[in-house]
C-alpha cells in the first residue's frame, strides 16, 4: 500500500519523493518503446536491425521471455505490422499485458523462482518454436531480465528440484548473477544458446535488455540465444572459488557439470542486439533528476559486491559529506573511487565544474547490482528481504553504530540527506517491494534510548535477513517502496540524496 505524500517527513517530501518520481518516469514503458523503435526499422517490406537488413513476407514470429516481454511484444507487433503473423511469451505471475495483442502470453516463475508452470510454459515455447523453424521464416526473440527463471528447462537426469537446490547453494555462498547462470546454462538444454538452436533454420533476430553489469549477452537470461563454446570460467571453477565442496553439489550433478564442459556446440547465425541497459536508464534518470531542479552526477554503472557492506561504504560516503562539505567539490572523484574500488572512469568530475551552493539538491546515482551473503544457520524462517532492503538497511546500521554526540556532529550537522535503493523491476528479491529509503530526520529528535533500542532491532534484521520486515514496520511502513512490477529489468539504482 503507498504512503499518503503528507504523512513523509519534510526531508523525505521535499528530496525523496521527487527523486521517485524521476524514477518511476524513467520506467515508463514508453522509455524502453522509444529504444526498441531506434531499434528496429521498416521501410515496406524491408526490415532493418543495426547493419543487417531482412525481406519480409508476412512471416515474422515473436518470442518473448522476460520481465519487459509485455513491452517488448506491444512494440514490436505495432512497427512489424502486417508482416506479423504470431507470437508467445512467458511473463512473470501478475505482469500487467496491454490489450489487443496477437502474441499468447504464459505466466510463471512467482517470486523470481522457476516453478512447474514455468516448466510446463517452456516446453508450450519449444513446440511453437520447432513448428516455425523454417528457411522462409524469421524468428524475433525479445529477451530481459527473469528469463533464467521463466524457461526452466532441465538436461536428461536432472529435475528442476535438482536445480533450484544448486543455485540456492551458489547464493547462499555468495555467487553473483554472472556465476548463477553460467550454472544454470550447463544444466538446461535451451540456456546457453539451445533457443537459437532448436529454431534453426529459421532466420533469427534477438533484441535483449541487459540486466547484467558490462551486458555480457551470452549471461543475460542465461543467454538462451548466445552460443558461446567456451566461458570465462566454468561451472566447477565457480563453484571452486565459492568454497563449495564437491560433496555438497552431489555427485550426480558433478558428472553433468564436467560432461557439459567437454561438449562443442554448433555455431547458429543469429543476429543479437542490446537495446536497452542501466548505463541508459541512468542518462535518461539524471535528465528528469535536472528538469527537477537536482544537480545529477552519474558516479557508476558497475556497483556489485556484498549489499551490506556496499551500505557501509555509502554511509561513510555520508560522514565525510557533512564533515568536508567544502573540501568534497575538488575531490569528490578520487574520494569515490578509493571508497569503492571501482577499475572505471566516474562521470563526477562533473561535480568539479559546479559551484555548489546552500540549499543544492545532490544526486549522486549508481547503478549495478549486489548481492546478499548470508549463513543460513543465522536466517530465522520466513525471513523475507531482497538486496536493495539490505543495503538501506545496511546503511542505518552504519550511521546508528556512531556516537550519540558524534553522530550529532558528523552526520546530523546541517545536512539534509536521503539515501535509497531501487530495483528497476519494482521487485526486490521475493518480495513486492522495489526497496527502501532513509533520511536524514529518521534519525533527528530520538532519544538515546530510541536510537539504542533501533539499533538492536536493526543488527537483529541484518543478521536474519530480515529487511522486508524491518521496513513493513520502521515508521509504520513509511520508508519501504512499493510502486509495483514495472515491466523493466535493468539491474538496480541507487540515488544518494543531499542539500548543505
Amino acid at each position: 500500500m503507498k504512503t499518503p505524500l503528507h504523512l513523509y517527513s519534510q526531508t523525505a517530501s521535499s528530496l525523496f519523493i521527487p527523486c521517485l518520481s524521476a524514477f518511476k518516469t524513467t520506467l515508463n514503458s514508453s522509455t524502453l518503446g522509444a529504444y526498441i523503435n531506434k531499434c528496429l526499422s521498416l521501410n515496406g517490406n524491408q526490415l532493418k536491425v543495426a547493419d543487417r537488413l531482412y525481406l519480409l513476407n508476412k512471416n515474422v514470429h515473436l518470442v518473448a521471455i522476460g520481465k519487459a516481454a509485455p513491452v517488448m511484444v506491444e512494440t514490436a507487433e505495432k512497427i512489424l505490422a502486417h508482416h506479423f503473423v504470431n507470437g508467445i511469451a512467458s511473463v512473470p505471475t501478475g505482469s500487467n499485458i496491454p490489450k489487443n495483442l496477437k502474441t499468447q502470453f504464459l505466466f510463471g516463475a512467482e517470486n523470481n523462482l522457476p516453478d512447474e508452470q514455468a516448466l510446463e510454459n517452456t516446453k508450450q515455447i519449444e513446440n511453437f518454436i520447432k513448428f516455425i523453424g523454417q528457411p522462409n521464416q524469421l524468428i524475433l526473440f525479445l529477451i530481459s531480465g527473469g528469463g533464467s527463471a521463466l524457461l526452466p528447462a532441465p538436461i536428461n537426469g536432472i529435475t528442476l528440484a535438482d536445480k533450484l537446490e544448486i543455485i540456492k547453494l551458489l547464493q547462499n555462498y555468495g555467487a553473483d548473477i554472472k556465476q548463477l547462470n553460467v550454472v544454470r546454462q550447463a544444466l538446461s538444454r535451451l540456456k546457453g544458446g539451445g533457443l537459437s538452436r532448436l529454431a534453426c533454420p529459421a532466420q533469427q533476430i534477438s533484441l535483449i535488455v541487459s540486466d547484467i553489469i558490462g551486458d555480457p549477452i551470452e549471461l543475460i537470461s542465461s543467454g538462451p540465444t548466445v552460443i558461446l563454446n567456451k566461458s570465462s570460467q566454468t561451472p566447477m571453477e565457480i563453484i571452486n572459488k565459492l568454497g563449495i565442496k564437491r560433496e555438497q553439489i552431489g555427485q550426480k550433478i558433478i558428472k553433468v557439470l564436467e560432461q557439459r564442459e567437454e561438449e562443442e556446440k554448433e555455431e547458429v547465425d543469429i543476429l543479437n542486439v542490446i537495446v536497452a541497459n542501466n548505463s541508459m536508464i541512468l542518462k535518461e534518470l539524471s535528465a528528469h533528476l535536472n528538469s527537477a531542479g537536482f544537480i545529477p552526477i552519474i558516479v557508476t554503472t558497475c556497483l556489485e559486491g556484498n549489499a551490506t557492506k556496499l551500505g557501509q561504504s555509502m554511509a561513510r560516503i555520508l560522514v565525510k559529506l557533512a564533515t568536508q562539505a567544502k573540501h568534497l567539490a575538488s575531490n569528490i572523484s578520487n574520494f569515490l573511487k578509493e571508497e569503492f574500488a571501482l577499475n572505471v572512469d566516474i562521470s563526477v568530475c562533473v561535480f568539479n565544474n559546479v559551484n555548489i551552493s546552500k540549499n543544492d539538491k545532490i544526486v549522486l546515482i549508481f547503478g549495478g547490482e549486489s548481492t546478499v551473503c548470508f549463513d543460513s544457520s543465522q536466517v530465522l524462517p520466513g525471513a523475507k528481504g531482497g538486496r536493495n532492503q539490505e543495503m538501506v538497511l545496511s546503511v542505518l546500521n552504519e550511521l546508528l553504530l556512531l556516537g550519540e554526540e558524534e553522530k550529532k556532529k558528523q552526520v546530523l550537522n546541517g545536512l539534509e540527506f536521503v539515501f535509497t535503493s531501487l530495483g528497476t523491476d519494482g521487485q526486490d528479491g521475493p518480495t513486492d517491494a522495489a526497496g527502501a529509503f532513509i533520511c536524514s530526520e529518521d534519525l533527528l529528535n530520538k532519544s538515546t534510548e530510541q536510537l539504542s533500542s533501533l539499533s538492536i532491532k536493526v543488527k537483529s534484521a541484518l543478521k536474519g535477513k530480515r529487511s522486508y520486515q524491518f521496513w513493513s514496520e520502521f515508521n509504520e511502513g513509511r520508508n519501504i517502496v512499493k510502486i509495483g512490477k514495472t515491466g523493466m529489468n535493468v539491474m538496480d539504482i541507487q540515488m544518494l540524496i543531499f542539500k548543505f
